[in-house]
């Protein structure tokens, strides 16, 4: 067997490995806000996201898909690049 299909073995092998293993820390989730989510607000449902350096609280009215951060603290720790100082 050639290099090139040694490498497509592996490639091939570690997609189908790494989905299995899922996120092995406790900062797994987006800190980009979606456009289902509006900054304040009183909706249903909650989230934090960083936005002009500091973690704010964005809501919508009838959820959106995907995971974010439920707590102002949880934000600031697993946000930190698009934080302040």
């Amino acid at each position: 067997m050639n290099i090139v299909g040694i490498v497509a073995i592996a490639c091939i092998s570690l997609a189908l490995i790494y989905p299995v293993k899922g996120c092995s820390s406790d900062c797994c989730k987006s800190c980009k806000p979606p456009r289902c989510m509006r900054e304040g607000g009183n909706g249903r449902t909650f989230a934090y996201f960083p936005k002009d350096g500091v973690c704010k609280k964005y809501s919508s009215e009838r959820g959106c898909p995907g995971r974010f951060y439920g707590t102002e603290p949880d934000c600031n720790k697993c946000c930190k690049s698009k934080l302040r100082g």
